[in-house]
């Protein structure tokens, strides 16, 4: 007899003896022999979500004008906005910018039953909200968020010395009613050192979900404002500065699994 009829043949004898196996397992696994209890199953499947948000308002899934950066896993930052400053006449004497608006666009949809991505039906007008990152925490753990800057240099090489960037009046917002976190107000200096801009290794609930740090709330500011206030860079007026050019700094991100 050949391997192929061998094959066949154990395939055709596997259906009978499952068969009289089901059988057999089926009155065992749901009703026992004395009538009186019975077995059932039940099951979850957990989705992903994810996505950025409205800062003031994580219920809200936002799109914002422009992507930003983002990471994966269990604890990850779902966005962080990028900071412009604008264009400014070259001064001679210490000067502070403030950053523009983050944009965003609400969305009008639902999540995919199946795979828990975010289905558009339609797109609402981009809006100014305050700089924020974003940040998804799906584990018991604590965490920690850390920032670090470069100098703000030009093409050519050029550098304002002295140059500070601002992070200030920082809310966390929470869908998770009683959860809480004291960002802190961060400097950073161009040096490239690490500002820790929360740690939640002090709060009592673990700060589990999404989570936004909003740079300031909008409450107080008018349509006429020339930026977000909350989001500073200061140059001094001792700092060479060169009109045409473009001065930009790296922000480097870093979150942190805590115990």
């Amino acid at each position: 007899m050949s391997l192929n009829k061998k094959l066949r043949l154990a395939l055709a004898i596997v259906p009978l003896l499952a068969l009289s196996i089901m059988e057999n397992s089926v009155v065992d696994a749901a009703v026992a022999l004395d009538g009186k209890s019975a077995t059932t199953a039940a099951n979850l499947t957990l989705l992903e979500k994810s996505g950025p948000v409205d800062p003031l308002d994580p219920s809200k899934p936002v799109k914002p004008l422009n992507p930003g950066s983002s990471t994966v896993g269990n604890l990850r930052m779902d966005y962080i906005s990028d900071l412009h400053f604008g264009s400014h006449e070259v001064s001679g004497t210490t000067e502070t910018y403030f950053a523009t608006f983050d944009k965003v666009a609400d969305l009008t949809g639902h999540r995919d039953p199946v795979t828990g991505g975010w289905i558009t039906d339609s797109l609402g007008s981009y809006r100014d909200v305050p700089n924020y990152a974003q940040v998804t925490n799906n584990t018991t753990g604590n965490w920690q968020l850390d920032v670090r800057n470069s100098p703000f240099t030009s093409v050519n090489g050029g550098v304002l010395k002295g140059a500070s960037l601002l992070l200030d009046n920082i809310e966390g917002h929470n869908t998770i009613v009683g959860s809480n976190i004291s960002p802190n107000r961060t400097k950073l200096l161009g040096n490239n050192r690490d500002a820790t801009v929360v740690a939640t290794d002090g709060v009592t609930d673990k700060p589990a979900g999404t989570w936004t740090l909003a740079m300031g709330n909008m409450s107080p500011l008018s349509p006429d404002s020339k930026g977000n206030q909350s989001v500073q860079l200061t140059v001094p007026g001792f700092s060479e500065k060169v009109a045409g050019e473009t001065y930009t700094s790296t922000l480097t991100w870093t979150l942190i699994a805590a115990p």
